[in-house]
């Protein structure tokens, strides 16, 4: 007769797993955070640097919101974030009182989509980074 043995490794899978989506949520949130930047810079918004050196991420269990300092030497942060992210979530943005104005426009400024450009022209990317985190938690045993 054959002895067999079963092992349940459901567990170890299911913290590999989270393992990686939190490690994807943290790649996608700076890289998103990168682009939101190069898109300030590439619009011309770039005064003082204030908005551009707010941007930050945030996830369900990391947030970069803190201090930061305008390109004059102005310091500015330690902000609450108004929406703390869910654990399946990425948020980016900032908390620089102008900026829905720069994003959104109004009847007197343009629209530039700097953070909805960072996150729809970049989805592919976002994805890659998603899967690749996944898999190097996988891998990683």
């Amino acid at each position: 007769m054959v002895d067999v043995n079963f092992t349940n490794n459901a567990d170890d899978i299911l913290r590999l797993l989270e393992k990686g989506k939190r490690n994807a949520l943290t790649a996608i949130g700076a890289t998103a955070e990168t682009h939101t930047k190069d898109n300030i810079k590439a619009d011309g918004l770039v005064d003082t640097g204030r908005l551009r050196n707010s941007i930050t991420f945030a996830t369900g269990d990391y947030s970069g919101i803190g201090t930061y300092s305008d390109n004059e030497g102005n310091r500015y942060g330690d902000a609450k974030a108004r929406n703390t992210p869910k654990d399946d979530e990425v948020a980016i943005g900032t908390n620089v009182e102008y900026a829905a104005y720069t994003e959104l426009g109004t009847q007197h400024i343009t629209a530039h989509h700097y953070l909805k450009r960072a996150v729809t022209e970049h989805q592919d990317e976002y994805k890659k980074l998603a899967v690749e985190a996944i898999k190097k938690a996988i891998n990683n045993v």
